[in-house]
């Protein structure tokens, strides 16, 4: 090309601009390939996510199919759920408890303390329990950024998952609070907000008999029982609880299970079910 150019004898001038206009074309050519191949690789990310989350979502909605089936809309269902754990401590006498009564409970777990606690996390999980997700560290999500609201569910849902071998697919805030951004990011993530309708107050009372009082004067079928498996006081209660309980009637069912007999089944904030 330089001898071509030479024989035309072009003034140097046009041939600096042309060398210019060759290069930077070439260059934003490079760019644009490289501009549009970042996003495709992002796609393929993004996809690979959804399919893995949608995998997740059909699963549950497929076992929530199953167990409509099963249940019985005119008999009496309750469902026990235990906060804060897992404890080295106390859960292992909760899940003895639970096994000598045949039943079935929801642990909404703290990924901190799963992490901490893996071997139980797992007791947990293969003893046919449901785990849900209580955060990673406990801390009051209404106070938070929302960039911290979500990192808070979702460490703590890689934390269990990685203990558990379970992906929890509804959450529950610290103490009950939240607002329409905790509502917002538990959507996002496919998650339910789950609250509780009967709170049996072992985190105030301390006292075994207080605990199966306040649950046993406030239980009503669909009830969704709040209790945690981090005092010694809950784990003493449990036996007397449950005996109680299934002398009134009462089957025991896990969280997802009891929202299945809810009409509408999906996300959402639950505190009851009524049906």
């Amino acid at each position: 090309m330089i001898r071509v150019l030479r024989r035309i004898r072009w003034p140097g001038w046009v041939l600096i601009i042309f060398i210019a206009i060759t290069f930077f074309y070439i260059s934003g050519s490079m760019i644009g390939a490289n501009s549009q191949a970042v996003p495709t690789t992002k796609k393929v990310a993004d996809h690979k996510l959804k399919e893995t989350v949608l995998h997740s979502k059909q699963f549950l909605v497929q076992k929530d199919s199953e167990v409509i089936k099963s249940l019985d809309r005119n008999k009496k269902y309750i469902a026990l759920t235990f906060d804060d754990g897992p404890s080295s401590d106390v859960t292992p006498q909760v899940l003895e408890a639970l096994e000598e009564y045949d039943v079935k409970a929801t642990f909404f777990m703290l990924g901190s303390q799963a992490k901490a606690n893996p071997s139980m996390a797992r007791a947990v999980a293969k003893a046919g329990h449901e785990i849900g997700n209580h955060t990673n560290s406990h801390q009051n999500l209404v106070k938070l950024d929302t960039y911290d609201i979500k990192e808070e569910f979702s460490e703590s849902a890689r934390n269990i998952e990685e203990a558990s071998g379970q992906y929890p697919t509804m959450s529950r805030p610290p103490y009950g609070k939240f607002d329409k951004r905790v509502e917002e990011t538990a959507t996002a993530l496919r998650n339910s907000l789950i609250l509780w309708s009967v709170d049996s107050m072992d985190w105030k009372t301390r006292n075994a008999k207080m605990i199966n009082e306040e649950i046993l004067n406030s239980v009503t079928p669909g009830a969704i029982v709040l209790m945690h498996d981090i005092h010694q006081e809950t784990a003493d209660a449990l036996p007397e609880l449950l005996s109680a309980l299934i002398n009134e009637g009462y089957q025991f069912v896990t969280v997802s299970e009891i929202l299945s007999l809810s009409v509408n089944v999906g996300t959402g904030l639950y505190y009851k079910v009524n049906y």
